[in-house]
């Protein structure tokens, strides 16, 4: 797949033409271990933060070729769940916005994406979380590949 840019007045206009064949293929495979990774089965502990002691009910279908699956977790309950469901579950969660104070105690009024933003996230709360029970974490696989020696030495002069 080949890009190309033209600036016009300023402006950028961008082309891409379609993926040749072999490109397909490449994508199809990479999506399909993707899929068969998220397919993968982990045990762990449901937790429902927003409700305790209470049951989250939910549909999940993340690839066109799953079918679509219906949940129904109860609160500190422990499961085998496939490892899409899982990393699904922990990213639930909304912001928390407050004002932003100006000068003099003033909340600063309008609200302007770029400038004198009137709010402002403050925090994330989560809805649910689920904890692998499994002696690997979901992300550790890779973990190897992100390890890094660092070694100094000090010397007093």
């Amino acid at each position: 797949m080949t890009t190309t840019g033209i600036v016009n007045n300023g402006k950028i206009s961008v082309t891409k033409t379609a993926p040749t064949a072999e490109e397909k293929r490449e994508l199809a495979k990479k999506l399909e271990k993707m899929r068969m990774d998220d397919r993968e089965p982990v045990r762990g502990i449901f937790t429902y933060h927003e409700v305790p002691n209470g049951v989250l009910e939910f549909s999940y279908k993340k690839y066109s070729k799953d079918p679509n699956e219906t949940y129904q977790l109860f609160d500190k309950q422990i499961y085998t769940l496939p490892k899409g469901v899982a990393k699904h579950l922990n990213t639930l969660g909304y912001p928390e916005y407050e004002y932003i104070v100006g000068e003099e105690g003033k909340i600063i009024s309008g609200f302007n994406n770029m400038a004198n933003q009137g709010m402002r996230i403050t925090k994330k709360t989560r809805r649910c979380s689920f904890q692998s029970l499994e002696l690997l974490d979901m992300d550790f696989e890779n973990a190897h590949k992100r390890v890094v020696e660092v070694e100094q030495v000090l010397t007093n002069g």
